[in-house]
């Protein structure tokens, strides 16, 4: 069901929307990528308005958090930011301050009566309707008189709005690499997670709008595309037709200016036998891929109420090596859960050193409110949790630093981010020495490392946004340090991670 949106004007003129020409806005973005492709999304309708983006909340008119409410760290998070900068809305130039977003979703009454310094209020799925509003408060009038009919919340799917401005943002990465957001919300229920309730059931952006959204970015200048949803091996099911997530990919691989796609959050439940022969056959999508499995024993799965064994997985990531050697993955665990056992967490070890993932997020359980899993008995106490979080990291530190020493002697393509940061310079040995900071097909923007990269002799400074070949001389857990291949040089993918 649609959200439906109308402004009640007077009767004896038709409305006149107010202006918001040279209005100067400061967004802060918190949470996930797909959080960031919905601010992107807002700034890029504000400036559809004549609202002009200010790189300082001090210089800003108007004030915007979009914020994150999946754990209790990010609302504690989102809270600490809404408040700083109502300090500065107080004592400052800004005038007015808009909340938009998950927490707005998980907590929007109790948030109202906490914070009256805050103008605006719009919950996940909403921030289309950020400029009309603001223009009013601006304006000194009351918010426009809105009718919605929202299936949002958890008791249907994600509202269609929930793509307003998609095809016309401004985008917050580097303008060379962007996140394509490819459907809303999730229907999946797993018993811990609350995305649900705030963002609703799945909903599907049509391949079409994405391959134009995509072919409108290129020709802007992005040559790297990181495919988002809460379940991306789940897209399409809700559609006409059904289309799967290779049938998108293969779409977007006939955009010319395209050169990278790359894969996140792919649920292992919907990971198919045609995806796995052909996903990484398809031109462009590169040897990558984030498989959140979040735990390895079968009680606790089955309680997290994700519908696959760990042999599943295990086979699959299998398949995905020796199919395509080189291949990077990554994974998220949870330690903690209700019920945990020792015996429950000596399993999970046992298979993160068996498969021996390339990239591994760990988090410790976080009780959400409203879901099946908060009413769990048996909870390990959160000393336990931290320490199965300590064991569990240094086991992955260990995998890591092996995964990628095994890469050294390996010639990779390699896309230039920009210049070594000076932090970087200071206090990252690999980056002693370097010129341009870059990623390989094995690193996904802000959530992997990085590679380091020495000029090739008498080479120049690779331009940001071009791609080099480059070969691995050194590596550390993290992060790689390679030296840029001289032109002639032929490409050819030297060691790999065995396994």
């Amino acid at each position: 069901m649609n959200v439906v949106l109308f402004h009640r004007p007077p009767r004896s003129a038709a409305p006149v929307a107010p202006d918001l020409t040279g209005v100067r806005v400061y967004l802060d973005s918190l949470g996930c990528p797909k959080n960031l492709v919905d601010s992107e999304a807002a700034l890029g309708l504000l400036a559809g308005r004549g609202c002009v983006r200010a790189p300082e909340p001090e210089a800003a008119d108007v004030l915007v958090v979009n914020t994150c409410g999946f754990l209790e760290s990010a609302r504690e998070e989102s809270i600490e930011r809404i408040l700083e900068l109502a300090q500065l809305k107080a004592f400052g130039r800004p005038r007015l301050l808009a909340v938009l977003g998950c927490l707005v979703a998980r907590a929007a009454d109790e948030l109202a009566e906490a914070l009256p310094e805050v103008d605006l209020w719009l919950p996940a799925g909403r921030h289309g309707e950020l400029p009309a509003r603001l223009a009013e408060k601006w304006a000194g009038g009351p918010p426009p008189e809105m009718r919605h009919r929202s299936d949002r919340s958890g008791s249907g799917r994600a509202p269609i709005t929930a793509f307003a401005g998609f095809g016309q943002r401004t985008l917050l990465t580097p303008s060379h690499t962007a996140y394509l957001k490819v459907s809303e919300g999730c229907s999946n229920a797993c018993t811990f997670c609350s995305i649900p309730l705030m963002r609703g059931e799945q909903r599907s952006r049509p391949i079409r709008a994405l391959v134009d959204e995509a072919a409108a970015l290129a020709t802007g200048g992005v040559r790297e595309l990181h495919l988002v949803a809460q379940d991306l091996t789940q897209y399409g099911f809700d559609l006409r037709g059904r289309p799967d997530l290779l049938d998108l990919v293969r779409a977007l691989a006939e955009v010319p200016e395209l050169e990278w796609v790359r894969l996140l959050y792919a649920h292992p439940a919907h990971l198919t036998r045609r995806m796995l022969a052909g996903l990484f056959d398809t031109p462009k999508v590169v040897r990558y891929l984030d498989v959140p499995v979040q735990h390895a024993s079968a009680r606790i799965l089955k309680a997290m109420r994700r519908p696959y064994a760990p042999d599943r997985v295990r086979a699959q990531c299998a398949e995905l090596r020796e199919r395509f050697p080189g291949i990077v993955l990554r994974t998220t665990v949870i330690v903690g859960f209700p019920g945990e056992t020792e015996r429950d967490f000596e399993t999970l070890c046992r298979f993160v050193d068996e498969v021996r993932f390339d990239r591994l997020g760990i988090f410790t359980y976080s009780r959400e409110p409203g879901t099946p899993a908060s009413t769990r008995r048996g909870r390990p106490r959160a000393s336990t949790a931290s320490r199965r979080m300590q064991t569990l990291s240094e086991l992955q530190m260990h995998i890591a630093a092996e995964r990628a020493a095994a890469r050294v002697g390996g010639r990779v393509r390699v896309l230039v981010d920009g210049p070594v940061p000076p932090e970087d310079r200071a206090g990252q040995p690999l980056a002693a020495g370097t010129v341009a900071v870059g990623r390989s097909e094995g690193e996904a923007l802000d959530i992997d490392g990085c590679l380091y990269l020495e000029p090739a002799p008498g080479g120049a400074t690779p331009a940001t946004g071009t791609f080099v070949w480059a070969e691995i001389v050194a590596a550390d857990v993290h992060d790689l340090r390679a030296r840029i291949c001289a032109p002639g040089v032929p490409p050819v993918i030297g060691a790999k991670p065995k396994g």
